[in-house]
């Protein structure tokens, strides 16, 4: 053994044992030269990285869902999570985990198989093996959730639970978009739905990008989206910000005349119609960079409201329920070829 190697097993057992060296707490000072006292070797063999008691055993991880007993085949996640889990339900289920099985038993000579190692982290197994048991069959999809499944689906051939996700996406549309309304997230789950042919996880992602705005739409969208696609989204931006300028010149035109016909005597002058002029063309603008109900909220001038026409509030209260009703509206998609439903 070397010098320093020796030295640094004497520190470590020092450390561990609290042998720390003459008039000195602790060993936060002491350096690789100094004196060492004398190692203590009464209970065992000097510390040589293994434990100091070489009775004890390493902790065994066991998972919560499926504890020792729940089935008679043990399974061991890639970061040694232990699973016990039916066979039977395994093979039936999955026709590739049947042929992981039944390859691990001839290699273990036709022994039976104690553990059965399988390279997928503990929360993914987690997930897939409450669905395939029919009494915790209702695992919540969120999005890491989403994607983890869909490609467990794809990677063990578990047809059932691809249609599961496909159905559950169908019912739950509305909601799981509320938590997973960014662009970059929409645009993702929009790769996910065409690779999986789910047709409304596409149209779910679209709702989205349509409200997107511009500078991130060219610059990152362009790039990430087939092309027929790309158009797609293109012209259904375009008719959207079509329907919010003619409705934002609308709602304006009919805040005029409510004003000069209210009993309060107040008239509008030319001062104050090119400030509603002015007012349309700084929302037009808005509007096309991001045509969104969002947008329109953040950009319409605060102090319009009060100084130049009574009814715009109640204009503003029609035009957002006109919007959140097209907004939550599900866009077209173009190739029916590429998707199922």
């Amino acid at each position: 053994m070397s010098f320093f190697r020796k030295r640094q097993k004497d520190y470590a057992t020092n450390f561990i044992n609290g042998n720390y060296p003459p008039g000195q707490s602790s060993m936060q000072n002491w350096s690789i030269l100094d004196p060492v006292p004398p190692v203590d070797e009464s209970d065992g063999p000097a510390y040589n990285g293994s434990p100091v008691n070489e009775t004890d055993q390493p902790l065994v991880d066991y998972s919560d869902d499926f504890p020792p007993g729940y089935g008679d085949l043990q399974i061991v996640s890639s970061d040694g999570v232990i699973f016990h889990f039916h066979r039977w339900l395994l093979e039936y289920m999955s026709p590739v985990l049947r042929n992981m099985l039944r390859t691990a038993e001839i290699n273990n000579r036709g022994g039976r198989l104690q553990d059965f190692k399988i390279q997928e982290y503990s929360t993914d197994l987690t997930n897939l093996l409450k669905f395939f048991d029919p009494k915790m069959m209702n695992p919540t999809l969120d999005y890491g959730t989403l994607t983890n499944m869909l490609d467990l689906g794809a990677r063990y051939e578990i047809t059932k639970l691809i249609d599961w996700i496909k159905t559950w996406m169908s019912d739950n549309l509305d909601e799981f978009f509320t938590f997973n309304n960014d662009m970059y997230t929409a645009l993702d789950l929009f790769k996910l739905a065409k690779r999986f042919r789910m047709k409304k996880l596409a149209q779910g992602a679209f709702r989205v990008l349509i409200k997107a705005p511009n500078a991130e739409v060219d610059m990152y969208v362009k790039h990430h989206m087939p092309d027929d696609y790309y158009k797609l989204l293109v012209g259904l931006r375009h008719n959207r910000v079509k329907w919010f300028q003619e409705e934002i010149k609308g709602m304006l035109a009919r805040g005029a005349p409510v004003t000069l016909l209210s009993g309060d005597g107040l008239a509008i002058n030319d001062t104050e119609y090119i400030d509603i002029t002015r007012t349309v063309v700084e929302l037009a603008f808005a509007i096309a960079s991001e045509p969104s109900y969002d947008c329109l909220v953040r950009k319409f001038p605060q102090s319009f409201h009060a100084d130049y026409f009574d009814g715009s509030q109640a204009a503003m209260e029609e035009l957002r329920n006109k919007a959140l009703v097209l907004e939550a509206e599900l866009p077209p998609m173009a190739l029916a070829s590429d998707w199922d439903d």
